[in-house]
């Protein structure tokens, strides 16, 4: 095999690996977010694996990165649900005196929302649900846990 084949070879490969590096970084991010929110796993699974996968300079890196998503994508939520619940709150409402009562509550409770920065020491649900332990099924429900039951039944808390 000539010289000009092996580097056109080593070329390519080069360019596929920083390919695939690209791929399955942005992949590795979507897939860390949707372990996160598995209540068995959490953040435990990322510290866990991270430092495996990456190398020992590099890891910590990922592992801020998949906090920092976390973060921007629950104040995104917080943030379309004010919108939400602005519009629906300054909709117009007829002199009912039931629904000028339930106008007064909601009102309240988006000033609740938009002051909530103000108390120190105010967690956010998802440093809550971040600081809470893992869920442990039995193993028998292990293979049968369903994700989306367990957030719908913590709905209230989170």
């Amino acid at each position: 095999m000539s010289t000009d084949n092996r580097d056109f070879v080593k070329r390519m490969t080069l360019k596929m690996k920083e390919k695939f590096d690209k791929y399955w970084g942005e992949c590795n991010l979507v897939m860390a977010i949707g372990a996160v929110l598995d209540p068995r796993y959490k953040m435990k699974l990322i510290l866990y694996s991270f430092p495996k996968i990456y190398p020992a300079d590099d890891f910590q890196r990922h592992i801020d990165d998949v906090r920092e998503s976390l973060e921007f994508l629950y104040k995104e939520y917080l943030y379309v649900d004010s919108q939400i619940n602005s519009s629906m709150s300054s909709a117009t409402y007829d002199s009912n005196p039931s629904q000028a009562k339930k106008q007064k509550i909601d009102d309240f409770d988006e000033w609740v929302i938009t002051n909530s920065d103000i108390i120190p020491g105010n967690k956010s649900e998802i440093d809550m649900y971040l600081d809470e332990g893992v869920y442990k099924p039995g193993n028998e429900e292990y293979e049968d846990f369903d994700g989306l039951n367990w957030w719908k039944a913590n709905s209230l808390k989170f």
